[in-house]
């Protein structure tokens, strides 16, 4: 399972979703990841002005997808 979640979203607090990731693990073949995107809400809506760059955050959670399914793929 892969967890995409932005650093301001109010709805997924991050200790919370860390222990949900980390439980996941500790299953057979637990392969959960969460990968924390920078100033995004939970609509993905980012604060152009204080993210250091600014790529399209769809752009960013495309290539991060796709990287976890090249690294689970058989």
């Amino acid at each position: 399972m892969l967890f995409l979640s932005g650093t301001r979203d109010a709805l997924a607090e991050r200790a919370l979703l860390e222990q949900v990731v980390a439980s996941l693990n500790g299953e057979p073949e637990g392969k959960a990841e969460i990968h924390w995107l920078e100033t995004a809400d939970h609509s993905y809506r980012i604060l152009k002005r204080q993210r250091a760059a600014s790529p399209d955050v769809f752009a960013e959670m495309a290539e991060v997808a796709a990287q976890f399914v090249d690294r689970h793929l058989d």
